[in-house]
């Protein structure tokens, strides 16, 4: 579970992934994920110390241009697929006011997932004050 042995020295783009376990006195571990670049020098990957990123998130990160966390925590991959731009459905809504008599329909945008969706409408000025209606996403064909 701690440390990601499959992926240790995969190389991409000329980016090496590598990570270093911290173990805890409290007998707690966490898995510090990390790149060497071309010149030698390290990168933190910003993953969870609490679980291992795939071949797949490695290579998507990197083509990413090896990102930030996006959000509060660390990146996931649908994190790394929104920045990407790949792959993302549409979600089509409805927004109601709860202060007013405003609403509009048929909102369509492309993002990763409800969730940050729903982040976009939380912290978007004009929208933070509506609920969320009739949320379906496209299908992906």
């Amino acid at each position: 579970m701690f440390g990601n042995d499959k992926l240790q020295g995969f190389e991409y783009k000329g980016f090496v992934y590598g990570y270093d376990l911290d173990i805890e006195p409290e007998e707690n571990c966490k898995t510090l994920h990390f790149a060497t670049l071309p010149n030698g020098e390290t990168l933190h990957f910003d993953w969870s110390p609490y679980s291992n990123p795939t071949e797949d998130d490695f290579k998507l990160w990197v083509d990413c241009g090896c990102p930030e966390r996006i959000t509060n925590g660390p990146l996931r991959r649908e994190d790394l697929e929104y920045i990407h731009g790949a792959g993302l459905p549409t979600w089509t809504f409805d927004l109601k006011s709860r202060t007013s008599d405003w609403s509009r329909s048929g909102i369509r945008v492309t993002i990763g997932s409800e969730r940050l969706l729903r982040e976009l409408v939380a912290s978007s000025p004009g929208w933070s004050s509506c609920d969320i209606l009739n949320l379906q996403p496209e299908s992906l064909t």
